[in-house]
């Protein structure tokens, strides 16, 4: 792979992309959170519009798995979401990535069907 191609993907995002995390969570996570979303988000065959990324971490010691990743984007208009829990937020946000990317290829599959046919790829 060229620098070049590289370098295009690590440019800024073609939409906006907001990140809210907790204190205490690393701006490591953050950045790691947002690669992921943008990363998937190029795999949509339709414009992104808009990205959010919620990253927290319960404080409550019963908790199972405390911390929490969502991302939400709105992909021309439809809205993808995807949420994940884990004992760490670095876990969470790779839990986040699949589950992301499984929604966007259905929601990917579903716009390609109609009337229970699916439509020939371009």
């Amino acid at each position: 792979m060229s620098r070049i191609s590289r370098e295009k993907r690590t440019a800024t995002p073609s939409f906006p992309l907001v990140v809210h995390a907790d204190r205490g969570i690393p701006p490591a996570a953050k950045a790691r959170a947002e690669q992921v979303v943008l990363r998937v988000a190029r795999f949509s065959r339709r414009p992104v519009l808009y990205g959010r990324v919620v990253l927290r971490v319960e404080s409550d010691p019963a908790v199972e798995r405390p911390a929490i990743a969502k991302a939400t984007l709105d992909v021309n208009g439809r809205v993808v979401h995807a949420h994940a829990a884990a004992s760490r937020i670095y876990d969470a946000i790779d839990v986040l990535d699949e589950r992301l990317r499984r929604e966007l290829e259905e929601l990917e599959d579903r716009s390609s069907v109609r009337g229970g046919f699916r439509l020939p790829q371009p």
